[in-house]
């Protein structure tokens, strides 16, 4: 509501119709009253639930996504850089029905050698083992790369991980499955990062599995 004072806009202040009358070193000036943004369409709604779903899983992880997701053009935080990669290409769906794209996904990119010939296994209770192959004279040259392991559970929506543990030529790693994850589905991401924390490799995709209790 507007009020008024002396003068035809001596000392009206507020809301009047359709404009803002207000006042800037005792000038009276006039604009426009702000109009809010009232489209609900449905791809905005999809977009948003996609969005939320994205920064949650990527919440879950952020250990990981900040170690390993390097490949940023845009001068984003590691955070903002995945979510970006993954909304756009680790979504399935529409609302309400949206999912994560769980082999599309990379919790890790960058310029390092991936891993060669990494495989996953249950092979003891509560533990997955992971293995990969050093093999070219560039992965040789890169043998103190920290190996990123990553096994994450849509059931209980959460990770576990490791990221300073092993290095590149161990060409081993076991993982510890906490027992709420075990007998779940979990899927699993090999990936390398420099020891500075500069660079990553992307990561792979290394399948669906469960760990036994």
């Amino acid at each position: 509501m507007g009020k008024s004072g002396d003068g035809l806009l001596g000392k009206i202040s507020g809301k009047l119709g359709n404009v803002v009358i207000a006042h800037w070193k005792g000038i009276p000036y006039i604009r426009s009253k702000p109009s809010g943004n009232p489209s609900n369409t449905k791809a905005q709604q999809n977009q948003r639930s996609k969005f939320g779903m994205v920064v949650k899983f990527v919440g879950h992880i952020l250990p990981v996504i900040n170690a390993g997701f390097k490949l940023n053009i845009d001068a984003m935080t590691e955070r903002n850089a995945a979510i970006s990669y993954l909304m756009k290409n680790a979504v399935k769906g529409e609302k309400p029905d949206l999912a994560i794209d769980y082999p599309r996904v990379q919790v890790a990119r960058g310029g390092l050698p991936s891993p060669k010939e990494a495989t996953v296994k249950c092979l003891e209770t509560n533990n997955l083992v992971f293995e990969w192959q050093q093999k070219s004279d560039r992965q040789t040259l890169r043998a103190e790369d920290r190996v990123l392991a990553l096994a994450y559970c849509p059931d209980v929506k959460a990770g576990v991980w490791s990221i300073e543990d092993k290095i590149r030529s161990d060409e081993q790693l076991k993982l510890e499955i906490p027992s709420n994850m075990c007998d779940k589905e979990l899927h699993t991401y090999l990936a390398f990062a420099d020891a500075k924390g500069d660079d990553a490799s992307d990561s792979v995709y290394l399948g669906r599995l469960q760990a036994k209790n």
